[in-house]
């Protein structure tokens, strides 16, 4: 698929293909954004929104619920969110507090992206709609929005990603500047084959920033 392409050519691995026990999550109040209310929960010591947000701007994905999927948003508009007091994009290190939640040893220092245990995979994953469900067992309840790439003017990976914007912007070595995202990812590879479920927190070009959009979480330290 081009976003898994995309993910091994500009990744930086978070991940390796070990994982320990992973934390149940727990619910808590939902935060009023822009008007709207977006339930949340907790996992690795911070407050996560379980919901895509759909605010003003960005651009709704063509036949899903919008109140389900939530929006995708180019680079500028995520920026331009007033947030309430505390909260904010993740950064880096809030995708790895995340991921370790379910049990990834990460590393934030080695290049490249990996596959790693489906297991674990379907945890962020919702119990509908992607192309291969997963068992939401951390509550995060991520939506397969995809993206939508403004140069070809297409939607791409619906039902197979989903992909939110970090903060965290980096250059490693001769690489372009690069800025951090959570892709996670659910799919058949091919019929009969099995499946190939991935989820790790990458980079894309920065480049892309305002060509690109994603999904929208937020996050805040408890």
């Amino acid at each position: 698929m081009k976003k898994f392409i995309l993910l091994l050519v500009a990744g930086a691995i978070l991940l390796s293909s070990c994982s320990k026990t992973s934390e149940t999550p727990t619910k808590s109040k939902s935060v009023t954004i822009q008007g709207k209310a977006y339930s949340t929960v907790v996992l690795g010591g911070q407050t996560w929104t379980a919901v895509s947000y759909d605010g003003p701007g960005g651009v709704a994905v063509p036949d899903v619920d919008e109140n389900t999927y939530g929006k995708l948003y180019e680079w500028p508009e995520a920026q331009a969110i007033a947030l309430p007091a505390g909260w904010r994009l993740p950064t880096k290190q809030d995708f790895s507090n995340l991921l370790k939640s379910q049990g990834a040893l990460i590393d934030n220092t080695v290049l490249g992206t990996v596959s790693i245990d489906p297991a674990l995979s379907a945890h962020f994953r919702s119990q509908a709609n992607w192309t291969l469900p997963g068992d939401n067992a951390s509550g995060f309840n991520a939506q397969p929005a995809g993206e939508y790439n403004y140069f070809i003017n297409e939607y791409n990976n619906t039902y197979a990603y989903a992909t939110f914007w970090g903060s965290t912007i980096e250059t490693h070595g001769a690489n372009p500047t690069t800025q951090t995202v959570l892709t996670i990812a659910g799919y058949y590879s091919s019929p009969g084959t099995g499946h190939t479920p991935m989820i790790g927190a990458s980079t894309t070009a920065f480049e892309a920033g305002g060509k690109l959009s994603y999904s929208l979480r937020f996050v805040k330290d408890n």
